[in-house]
């Protein structure tokens, strides 16, 4: 089977935020024949001190590599008013139906590097690539 990541996948990012691991839940799509997808991070739960209070994050992603089962993904924010940027590296594990990812990059509430790790899990309800 093909090293694929098209479809829904929905996890968790797990991130250090002022000396506290936070699990922010994470939605992703990759678009079907394409290098494009979106990031949907739910932070309705969360309480920030620079950034105003809002339900979610859209981040739109761009697809840059893919080698041997891992593939490299670029974000930024899709409000221009908020500075918010970095990279992904995944690990696609299509038996397990699984994402395995690490990030890097600019957070707009710590107004500097945020990294952490993903992990992501096929959609059951993504009828266009279930799982095989």
């Amino acid at each position: 089977m093909a090293n694929t990541i098209e479809g829904i996948w929905v996890g968790n990012a797990i991130q250090s935020l002022f000396g506290k691991n936070i699990s922010i839940p994470v939605l992703i799509e990759f678009k079907e024949n394409s290098e494009e997808g979106i990031l949907i991070m739910d932070i309705a739960d969360m309480k920030f001190k620079n950034v105003k209070n809002e339900k979610k994050w859209i981040l739109d992603l761009q697809t840059m590599n893919t080698h041997n089962g891992f593939v490299l993904v670029n974000y930024r924010n899709r409000d221009a008013t908020l500075v918010q940027f970095g990279s992904i590296t995944f690990k696609i594990d299509n038996a397990k139906g699984r994402l395995d990812g690490y990030f890097t990059g600019y957070g707009p509430e710590s107004e500097g590097l945020v990294y952490g790790a993903m992990i992501l899990t096929k959609n059951a309800k993504d009828e266009k690539n279930p799982k095989s």
